[in-house]
């Protein structure tokens, strides 16, 4: 018998956050060697540029047709998101925060005995 896993809104946003940093650090890698060569990333996105034309990517009813399905997609994923955030921040509020008392300032000498009176 197969294991169901019930994924709450918490967990997915745990998942978003690791896709996050996971995908950030080769985007990260990506920018740092295209300011390093800017040449070659200049032709590298023209290449990409002009395949995705002759393609025929690039045409504006293509790009309705994409934008309108992504747009269909992003919906329950950001009411997702949305809950997820909500039941953070719920919990986050529900955190007691305790500050420690505040001592008195410590002195030097302790009440009741004198500095005279220490040395013999």
């Amino acid at each position: 018998m197969a294991k169901r896993l019930r994924a709450t809104a918490a967990n997915a946003l745990v998942l978003i956050d690791i896709v996050f940093q996971a995908f950030g650090a080769g985007v990260r890698r990506l920018v740092v060697l295209a300011a390093n060569n800017p040449l070659a990333a200049m032709a590298a996105v023209g290449g990409l540029l002009w395949w995705c034309h002759r393609r025929g990517f690039l045409t504006r009813d293509n790009w309705r047709r994409r934008l309108s399905q992504v747009g269909g997609v992003a919906k329950p994923v950001l009411e997702l998101a949305e809950a997820g955030m909500t039941e953070h921040q719920a919990l986050n509020d529900s955190l007691l925060v305790v500050e420690p008392p505040v001592y008195p300032p410590m002195s030097s000498s302790r009440p009741g005995t004198s500095r005279a009176a220490a040395v013999p």
